[in-house]
């Protein structure tokens, strides 16, 4: 009898999710991994290039990319620190904090849904895995704190 991996259905199960987070962006102009940032930006406030970077876990060149298309887009500003002009700080323009919302509320969406699909399983539960199985892999929360030994 052949058996279904776990790691196949965890694998399609999160390419559907991505591509119900894609189809619910796309209306709004925005990119899973701009959403991010305009999701740390709204929940963390202002913060620097290098600082979203590393508290996302992404490329510094990828996190200045998407920086740069959601400035044209009027969703940041990038403004040079008062104290130390080679760090740039971004922070949300009012277009930017709404398009936050949206993100926010297409995510909640989407876990609600999640979340009745899975009926009686309790949420903890659910959480405690997938955890589980990010820290084994060598996955990190978002980490925003920065030392000031680190200079930005």
């Amino acid at each position: 009898m052949h058996q279904k991996l776990l790691l196949h259905l965890l694998l399609h199960s999160g390419k559907l999710l991505e591509e119900r987070i894609k189809r619910a962006l796309r209306p709004y102009g925005i990119h899973q991994g701009q959403a991010r940032i305009l999701n740390a930006l709204n929940c963390y406030g202002e913060r620097s290039q290098i600082e979203i970077a590393r508290g996302l876990h992404i490329e510094r060149a990828t996190a200045t990319i998407m920086l740069q298309k959601l400035e044209t887009a009027g969703l940041i500003k990038r403004t040079a620190h008062d104290r130390d002009g080679r760090v740039i700080v971004v922070s949300l323009t009012p277009k930017g904090k709404k398009a936050a919302e949206k993100v926010d509320a297409v995510w909640q969406e989407i876990e609600e849904k999640l979340l009745a699909t899975l009926g009686d399983l309790p949420r903890d539960t659910m959480e405690d895995a997938l955890l589980t199985i990010r820290n084994a892999f060598g996955g990190k929360s978002p980490a925003f704190k920065i030392t000031k030994e680190e200079g930005q």
